[in-house]
């Protein structure tokens, strides 16, 4: 019986102990015969292009139009972790997107005085 924690090394060392298995006679005869018979009834579809040049010019197409989605997740990324993004937008586009009133200045410590007085009820 294989120990299932067997080494890669131990693996190679038993395969190349290992006898090589003959075919029996007419087993590619008959493997041929078989492919060439289920041909026209199999349901597998070969996906290879009819011919090279339309297989590369859609592998650029698809570079192509991977560009702008890439520059504009990039250019998203960028604005998204910059402070530089109000200058960007107008006052009201940002105030908009982002949830926050440019007008209402909070530094947090509002924040932090409404929790401690909360606490003490």
């Amino acid at each position: 019986m294989m120990d299932p924690h067997m080494t890669d090394h131990e693996l190679d060392r038993l395969l190349a102990a290992a006898s090589k298995p003959e075919l029996p006679a007419g087993a590619l005869v008959r493997l041929n015969a078989r492919i060439a018979a289920e041909e026209g009834t199999s349901n597998v579809v070969t996906l290879q292009p009819r011919n090279a040049k339309a297989a590369e010019l859609r592998s650029r197409l698809g570079w192509l139009a991977g560009l702008p989605l890439a520059a504009s997740l990039v250019l998203g990324i960028y604005l998204g972790n910059s402070d530089t993004a109000p200058s960007f937008l107008t006052d009201t586009a940002y105030e908009l997107l982002s949830g926050v009133d440019l007008d209402d200045t909070t530094s947090g410590i509002e924040d932090a005085l409404n929790a401690a007085e909360e606490d003490k009820t």
